[in-house]
């Protein structure tokens, strides 16, 4: 009988690139304390290697299919929900574990909503699924993936560019999507108290470290 269970929140992690495409893998282990302090439980890198399956990861909408995957052989496999939309429904039809992009940025949503379904508050479940649904909707109204790094950057993370095919924002769509995700007040949902600390930090040694220009203007940088 298998003993080890893949639950709670697995991170589809973001690879951090440098300016010409290629790896920086000294920053993997920044993205890893992010995760683990944002309260990720597992990372999701590359994609699947066809090898050792125990698992898989359900991504399509028909929780009637997910369903008859979790029972299949007297649920011999985990079946990780993929649909960060839908984690509410997924819950309730049986789901112990999941694989999101948006777990990246977001995490402390996600765990809000598993922890309210956990205690059978229904209402603060669906007002959490409500929040992850709007801020997908910010993201998937620009390139997803490029704007997933930059509300990254907007974290503190830097973790360059997609590979091309998929383009960058532009400094307008930055600009743009921070604006829209400061009005629907994303970062104070999001923030763990890691983040608060880091924050903080930095501001310090800005404070002490570099001097205000004059008559400088906000500007925003892609990522």
């Amino acid at each position: 009988m298998k003993t080890f269970r893949l639950t709670g929140l697995c991170a589809a992690t973001v690879t951090p690139f440098d300016e010409n495409g290629n790896l920086r893998l000294a920053q993997v282990g920044q993205i890893v304390d992010h995760l683990i302090q944002s309260g990720v439980k597992g990372l999701y890198v590359c994609g699947s290697t066809g090898q050792n399956l125990v698992g898989l990861k359900f991504t399509t909408p028909m929780l009637h299919q997910y369903q008859q995957c979790l029972e299949l052989d007297d649920g011999r496999f985990d079946v990780l929900w993929g649909v960060d939309e839908m984690m509410l429904g997924a819950l309730a039809t049986g789901a112990t574990g999941a694989i999101g992009s948006t777990y990246n940025v977001a995490a402390p949503v996600y765990l809000q909503i598993i922890d309210a379904f956990q205690r059978g508050d229904w209402q603060a479940a669906r007002h959490w699924q409500a929040r992850a649904i709007l801020f997908i909707g910010i993201l998937a109204s620009y390139p997803f993936h490029s704007a997933l790094r930059e509300v990254m950057k907007l974290q503190g993370f830097n973790f360059g560019h997609c590979r091309l095919p998929i383009r960058p924002l532009t400094d307008g769509e930055a600009a743009q999507l921070k604006d829209e995700l400061d009005a629907v007040e994303f970062f104070e949902w999001c923030h763990t108290d890691g983040d608060r600390q880091r924050l903080c930090r930095d501001a310090a040694h800005n404070r002490h470290s570099v001097k205000p220009a004059a008559n400088s203007a906000r500007g925003h940088e892609r990522i």
